[in-house]
């Protein structure tokens, strides 16, 4: 698979397109039109089959400036709507957790005595979720298709400290339980949406082989009610991985982001 550039520019009344590694120009009508339009070029030019052709669209700087902060508004509202659900959750249980009745549970949180009940369902779910999860990363160690696998985080007593964590949970709770396992983690991240998991690594930043790429600042950057899908897509953008001191609290560096296939358990 290549990929090339469409370089876009505004012409009256649709848009001129420039592909640099070719050295064409070509026009679409509209811009629902301008992928097909380059890779139609692209195919022209170099004979490639068109389904090996991949196309990156780069337009106007206004344009794209404000494609980008819909996308990264949109990004952050669905992350605070992921990370207030989880804190939901978390506070009804520690209510539960110490017998408080579920009116109690409902006073506290603003809600329902009936919304209590399903929030504790979808709790005691998740919890049950992850922890199969956790089996499978850990049948997959030992015996399955991650057998071979080398854990790159090992800590003072030689172990290698393992955290799962979904890609929806907000980035709060993966630093807590990478906090939890001694401050450094392997960590497995599945994405229940596309049915994939991913790795990445936390580890001392002094142990980092280069400097990491980015100190995790500026709009971009993922915030700590982030999701972790987020912050993973963040970590696999810089090769060199990137600077999380700030949300652990100590000098620290993700790294490593990939995908992996686990067998089922």
């Amino acid at each position: 698979m290549t990929e090339y550039k469409a370089i876009v520019t505004r012409s009256d009344p649709g848009w001129s397109i420039y592909v640099p590694e070719v050295d064409r120009h070509t026009y679409a009508a509209h811009l629902r039109e301008i992928e097909s339009m380059a890779r139609d070029l692209v195919q022209v030019m170099t004979d490639l089959p068109i389904e090996d052709i991949t196309v990156a669209v780069q337009l106007p700087a206004d344009l794209a400036d404000a494609i980008t902060a819909m996308h990264n508004t949109r990004d952050g509202l669905t992350a605070a709507e992921t990370a207030a659900r989880a804190a939901q959750q978390t506070a009804a249980t520690a209510l539960r957790n110490v017998g408080a009745p579920l009116r109690d549970i409902a006073v506290a949180l603003g809600v329902s005595h009936q919304r209590v009940h399903q929030i504790l369902e979808e709790a005691d779910e998740r919890c049950r979720q992850l922890e199969q999860f956790r089996r499978e990363v850990d049948l997959n160690l030992k015996r399955g298709a991650l057998k071979d696998f080398e854990l790159p985080v090992t800590g003072n007593d030689g172990s290698s400290p393992v955290v799962v964590v979904f890609a929806d949970e907000p980035v709060s709770t993966l630093t807590a339980r990478i906090q939890a396992a001694g401050g450094y983690a392997n960590v497995f991240v599945k994405d229940t949406s596309q049915g994939v998991v991913h790795f990445v690594s936390v580890i001392e930043e002094a142990c980092a082989i280069g400097d990491p790429g980015d100190r995790m600042v500026g709009a971009e950057a993922p915030a700590p009610t982030s999701t972790v899908g987020m912050l993973l897509s963040y970590v696999a953008r810089h090769p060199n991985g990137v600077t999380i001191s700030a949300a652990l609290g100590h000098p620290a560096c993700a790294r490593d982001a990939r995908q992996v296939e686990l067998q089922p358990a």
